[in-house]
């Protein structure tokens, strides 16, 4: 995902479509938590951490996963990269985020 460099803001909110995920947030970069928020075509809302093994996965969001990894693709197209073990991975940050979260209900997140 190509999300912009900066500082969010990462709180734990429910996704009607996913459940509750880490979303993070910047106004000043676009990024917001609503749709209705938007204001411009190029913002973007509802981005969160979620399973994902491709680009194509990640509309807008960061996916998690254990390694990288280059996958085969039919037809002798050329391999794509992307993560493995998604599922594990992010049930790993849900369980870390608990942790050191504790009752907190945000956090600063820096994308670098």
């Amino acid at each position: 995902s190509c999300v912009p460099l900066g500082e969010y803001i990462l709180v734990e909110r429910d996704a009607p479509s996913k459940g509750m995920w880490w979303h993070f947030y910047n106004p000043d970069l676009g990024v917001f938590l609503d749709y209705e928020d938007c204001s411009e075509p190029w913002h973007r809302y509802s981005t969160m951490f979620h399973v994902a093994n491709f680009v194509d996965d990640v509309v807008g969001c960061a996916g998690v996963g254990k390694r990288i990894h280059s996958f085969p693709r039919p037809g002798g197209r050329p391999k794509q990269i992307g993560v493995q073990s998604s599922a594990v991975g992010i049930a790993q940050f849900q369980q870390y985020m608990a942790q050191i979260m504790g009752y907190e209900k945000e956090a600063r997140l820096v994308i670098q």
